[in-house]
C-alpha cells in the first residue's frame, strides 16, 4: 500500500554534491536481510543499501546518516514499524518511507497514493523491490511542498498492524486532534469541540499531512464512540467531502 510517508529533498541534495542515495532496510527477519544484502550488492552503482534488524538501530542510523528512503517491516519487537514511521515523520519529514507487511490487501494498496508511501506485500520478489526503490528515488517534491503521510494512510497502517494506541495529529495552524485505537479498531476521536465519528471525519477531511505522535492508550476504559470499521469511516468522510465540494463555500 502506498504508508506513510514524505518527499526526497535529501536525495536531491545528495545528488547535487555527487553522493549516492542511501536506502535503509529495517526488518528483524535474517532471511529478508540476507535478500536485501544481495540486492544491495547487485545495484551498488545506483544506490547504497544499509540493512538493520531493529527499529532502534534504524533510529541510530538516521541520526548519523542522510537517508533518502526507508523500507521497514511493520511488526517487529520493541520498536515496531509504526513507531519508527512516526519518529521519521516527526524528525525527518523529507525522508520517503515504505512499509513491508504480510497483511496488505489489494484494496488498501490501491488506495494509498504512490507519491507518499508504498506498502510492499510479503512475500515479494526482488524485481518488485527494485522497482519501488527506483521509483521512490526518482520522486521529486513539488516546489515549496513538504510531503508527508496522509491521515487516512496512517490510520490504515494502524488498523493493519492491529495496534492499540493514541495517535495524536498536529496541524500547521497549531490545532491538534487524537484518534484512539484498540487492537486495530478505531474507538474514539477528539478534535476541537467534536468527538467520536464527527471528530474523526473532520480530521480525515483536513487534507493536510500533519505531524504524528504515537503513544500508549491513557487507560483501558477508553469509551467506544465510533462503532464502525475504519473503511466505512473513510467512505463516510469521502462522501461528506464530495458533498461539500459540490455545494461550495
Amino acid at each position: 500500500m502506498p504508508l506513510w510517508f514524505s518527499a526526497i529533498a535529501w536525495a536531491a541534495a545528495n545528488k547535487k554534491v555527487g553522493t549516492m542515495d542511501k536506502v535503509l532496510i529495517v526488518d528483524d527477519s535474517p532471511q529478508i536481510l540476507s535478500l536485501m544484502q544481495k540486492v544491495g550488492n547487485r545495484y551498488k552503482d545506483e544506490f547504497e543499501l544499509i540493512a538493520v534488524n531493529s527499529g532502534r538501530k534504524a533510529m541510530e542510523v538516521l541520526k548519523k546518516t542522510r537517508i533518502s528512503l526507508v523500507i521497514t517491516d511493520l511488526i517487529m519487537p520493541q520498536i515496531d514499524g509504526l513507531t519508527l514511521l512516526t519518529h521519521i515523520n516527526q524528525q525527518y519529514p523529507y525522508t520517503l518511507c515504505v512499509a513491508m507487511t504480510a497483511y496488505a490487501t489489494d484494496t488498501l494498496i490501491r488506495m494509498l497514493p504512490d507519491n507518499l508511501v508504498a506498502v510492499l506485500r510479503k512475500p515479494f520478489n526482488v524485481q518488485e523491490l527494485i522497482d519501488i526503490i527506483r521509483k521512490s528515488l526518482k520522486t521529486k517534491p513539488a516546489s515549496g511542498t513538504m510531503q508527508g503521510i496522509s491521515i487516512p494512510s496512517f490510520l490504515q497502517l494502524i488498523e493493519m498492524d492491529q495496534k492499540s494506541c493514541a495517535l495524536r495529529i498536529s496541524l500547521s495552524d497549531g490545532r491538534q486532534g487524537v484518534f484512539f485505537f484498540k487492537e486495530g479498531d478505531v474507538y474514539d476521536a477528539v478534535f476541537e469541540d467534536l468527538t467520536g465519528k464527527e471528530a474523526a471525519i473532520a480530521m480525515i477531511n483536513i487534507g493536510e499531512k500533519p505531524r504524528f505522535t504515537l503513544t500508549p492508550l491513557p487507560g483501558t476504559d477508553i469509551p467506544r464512540r465510533i462503532n464502525c470499521r475504519l473503511m466505512e469511516l473513510l467512505l463516510l468522510a469521502a462522501r461528506e467531502k464530495e458533498m461539500a465540494d459540490r455545494t461550495g463555500p
